[in-house]
Parts: C-alpha cells; sequence; structure tokens
C-alpha cells in the first residue's frame, strides 16, 4: 500500500496513521497479521504495535524509522520482533536496532552484510526468506 501522501495516494490529514493502518487491516479481514515495517511505513507501525499489541502475531521491522524515538515503549511489546538491518545503514544504524532487539524478551536480529538501509531492495532474496521463516514460525505457534 502506498502511504498517504506517497506514491499514487493522496494525503489524508485527518487520519491518524494508526488508525489507517488498523482500518486498512479490518477493510482486507487480515486477522491477526505479522506486520512488516520497512522504513517510513516505521510511523504507522511502531505506534499501531505500542497501542494495539493484540491486534499482530508479531512484527517484522526493517529499519523503521522511529525506532530510536520510540524504543522505551515499544521494549515493553509482547510480540516477536524480528529486525532486519542492512550493515551498512546510515539513516537507522545498525546499532539502534541492536539495542533495541536486545531488551526484548522475543526479538531476533538478522544484519545483511554490504546492505544499506532498504535492505528488502538490495538484499530481496535474504530479506524475503528470514521474513518467511519467522512469519512461518509466528503464524504456527
Amino acid at each position: 500500500m502506498d502511504l498517504p501522501g506517497h506514491g499514487a495516494s493522496p494525503p489524508n490529514p485527518r487520519a491518524t496513521p494508526v488508525a489507517l493502518l488498523l482500518a486498512l487491516i479490518d477493510t482486507l479481514a487480515l486477522g491477526r497479521p505479522v506486520l512488516v515495517a520497512p522504513s517510513t511505513s516505521g510511523r504507522y507501525a511502531l505506534p499501531a504495535i505500542i497501542g494495539h499489541p493484540e491486534r499482530f502475531a508479531g512484527l517484522v521491522a526493517a529499519a523503521p524509522v522511529g525506532v530510536a524515538e520510540l524504543s522505551p515503549l515499544l521494549e515493553r511489546t509482547p510480540l516477536p520482533v524480528l529486525g532486519i538491518w542492512g550493515q551498512d545503514d546510515a539513516v537507522v544504524p545498525v546499532t539502534v536496532g541492536a539495542t533495541w532487539l536486545n531488551a526484548l524478551t522475543n526479538g531476533q536480529l538478522v544484519v545483511l552484510p554490504g546492505v544499506g538501509h532498504t535492505s528488502y531492495l538490495e538484499a530481496t532474496d535474504d530479506f524475503h526468506a528470514a521474513l518467511l521463516r519467522f512469519a512461518r514460525a509466528v503464524l504456527t505457534d
């Protein structure tokens, strides 16, 4: 999905990011999905899991923007979390992800060597393999 104001989606100043995300999940009847949050979508996904963890089966955080600021609240999440970071990420450094994920009881980190901020584009096969392993594990528990 294009976030409001990005791609082909017009801006929507009246809707909050969390309300938009939850409405999308309800509209698509996704139940308790594994939420994937790359980069800017962290502004949507991270507040959603903080406020509504019961709505999700897990989180795949791909260097989401906002993780450093929200880390104290995110450390309380009961959700299983997979962080996927590019080793050479200059936008959200891997140290930020490692610090956050080490504080979780159910967090794990995958670092993709030689990859920057857009690991999902730069190392697509490795990114998808890690995502699918995690999703299969949390959705079958």
